[in-house]
């Protein structure tokens, strides 16, 4: 089992992110578990689950006992490891790399973790590339993959999203989609997400 942790700004629908991710990998075989934030069960079945096998774990967005509150639940579950993916939100205060460390601490067994996702909101740049908060900086620098959502493509935007983010973590992966037709299709990025190595 592979576990993904999606971290983002507050405020932009990392939920969609997650379960168009989740369909998507779903689609193709994988058997996924998500655990979101202070979700409502209508917003949930509005969201057109694919596979009716999916479990849903709701978890407060509190940041000092989100982490404890994760490693309880995934030492409890025994069904986890059914699961071939588990999408985990995190909540935007929590710095991704700290939480993946507590979970390498738990050694659990056949857990494997894919790169960190960042969801980047490109609206952010409206107040110019520099403008980027302190928080945000040190999720990224955590972070493997960076996605963000590039249409309808605005090339001094994108151009400033890929200089915050190599200054921030030259490292990272930037991946730009778009639903436009010279841009990237969601198929893609779980293309590279399935195929990633570190």
């Amino acid at each position: 089992m592979q576990i993904h942790l999606i971290g983002g700004f507050a405020g932009i629908d990392k939920k969609k992110f997650i379960f168009s991710l989740d369909n998507e990998l779903t689609t193709r075989g994988h058997k996924i578990g998500v655990i979101v934030i202070e979700e409502t069960e209508t917003n949930i079945k509005n969201l057109n689950f694919k596979d009716s096998s999916i479990i849903i774990k709701e978890m407060m967005n509190i940041p000092c006992t989100f982490t404890t509150e994760l490693l309880d639940y995934l030492q409890e579950t025994n069904n986890i490891s059914t699961f071939d993916h588990i999408l985990i939100e995190l909540p935007f205060s929590l710095q991704p790399g700290k939480v993946r460390k507590e979970l390498l601490n738990l050694k659990l067994k056949d857990i494997t973790f894919g790169p960190i996702i960042f969801v980047f909101d490109i609206d952010i740049l409206k107040k110019g590339v520099h403008m980027l908060p302190r928080i945000v900086s040190r999720q990224i620098k955590d972070t493997e993959i960076v996605y963000a959502d590039v249409y309808p493509i605005d090339k001094k935007k994108v151009l400033g999203l890929r200089s915050i983010i190599k200054e921030t973590n030259p490292d990272a992966h930037i991946f730009e989609h778009s639903s436009g037709l010279e841009g990237h299709r969601f198929s893609d990025f779980v293309n590279m997400l399935t195929n990633y190595t570190f």
